[in-house]
């Protein structure tokens, strides 16, 4: 089956979902922050579990109340808008003609690209688009250099060969009963 994109969407910057679940089901927001290990996501300005915060000396204040985004389990608990129509769908994984994974919707059929903040992301978070080789950073040649030789011997073996000390391991006495 040859996937098609059928329109050229919209240039995304951001991920977009749609809440299942909770007070705010059914609403669409704008991914901030995603946890990959846990298929966690944040959701910007949804799903906001609010704190009160008191002060112990002044038992009479009211004190400063804490919003914070608790996260949303991906497959369950939101869904990822079509671009073409605006509504949330499921979304199958499927491969190219040129070998490419894409995202498909599995409403529509069409392809829903990735956002370009994603595509300029590495897995720890940092862009990939920076330039490397600052004045500190250590030369790419040195990086590559290979520097270690296998050897088969054992870790005291091999210190004690690299430092010049003769080493003869006692055999330990064993019992055969």
């Amino acid at each position: 089956m040859a996937i098609a994109n059928i329109f050229s969407p919209p240039e995304h910057k951001v991920l977009m979902v749609e809440l299942q679940v909770g007070p705010d089901k059914g609403k669409i927001g704008e991914v901030f922050r995603i946890v990959k290990e846990r298929n966690w996501v944040f959701v910007e300005g949804l799903h906001i579990k609010y704190e009160t915060e008191r002060s112990d000396y002044d038992p009479a204040s009211i004190g400063n109340i804490n919003n914070t985004e608790e996260p949303l389990l991906v497959p369950h608990e939101v869904k990822l808008i079509d671009p073409a129509d605006l509504r949330a769908t499921d979304v199958v994984w499927r491969y190219t003609e040129d070998g490419a994974r894409v995202r498909v919707s599995a409403r529509t059929g069409r392809v829903i690209p990735f956002p370009k903040l994603h595509l300029n992301t590495w897995e720890d978070g940092t862009n990939a688009i920076e330039e490397f080789g600052g004045e500190q950073d250590t030369d790419m040649n040195e990086v590559k250099k290979v520097t270690f030789q296998p050897k088969l011997c054992t870790f005291e073996q091999d210190i004690c060969e690299s430092m010049k000390i003769d080493y003869t391991p006692r055999k330990k006495k064993g019992y055969w009963y």
